[in-house]
């Protein structure tokens, strides 16, 4: 397991980024497809971090894996209980998708208000910063001090649109 991994992690990806994924986090992650919204059971992505890299579009209030197929619907992330969990969405206008996560009890979202660029293969500066802040959580950072030095390892424009809502106090205990 890559000294970044950490068992207090769920990733849930679309199948094509499955690999930069994988390095990102150092976790297999749920994919879409397989998985979608109609059968995705949200409490498989009940951890203490919860790393969505899905696609966004902005307004609106959904996740869309391969193929442009939903994978997180705003309206089943309210409905779920993410009570306690820190959620760190990598992809494209995350900012509804946020408010849905809080409204089911997130204590923080980390997530960017507009496009990101990310890559299949390889480390995209999207992939640097979720990498970067994960690396802060593990070394016991608050949720907006890891935030504020994983931009640090972009250049602009990558390091704007990032945003926190919720507490961004929290710090993760690891196990």
């Amino acid at each position: 397991m890559p000294q970044w991994a950490t068992p207090n992690l769920v990733a849930y990806t679309n199948r094509r980024w499955f690999v930069s994924t994988w390095l990102t986090t150092g976790v297999r992650p749920l994919t879409s497809p397989p998985l979608y919204v109609a059968t995705l059971n949200l409490t498989k992505l009940k951890a203490p971090i919860v790393y969505i890299r899905l696609h966004g579009m902005r307004g609106q209030p959904f996740l869309y894996g391969d193929r442009w197929v939903t994978a997180l619907s705003g309206e089943g992330v309210k409905n779920a209980d993410f009570a306690g969990c820190v959620i760190f969405l990598e992809g494209c206008f995350g900012d509804l998708m946020a408010d849905a996560f809080l409204i089911a009890g997130a204590k923080a979202v980390v997530g960017n208000a507009e496009a990101t660029l990310g890559h299949r293969w390889l480390l995209g500066p999207a992939e640097i910063v979720g990498r970067a802040w994960l690396r802060g959580m593990r070394e016991q950072l608050t949720v907006n001090e890891a935030l504020r030095m994983a931009r640090l390892e972009v250049k602009p424009p990558f390091d704007k649109a990032w945003f926190i809502k919720g507490e961004g106090n929290e710090v993760i205990q690891w196990t």
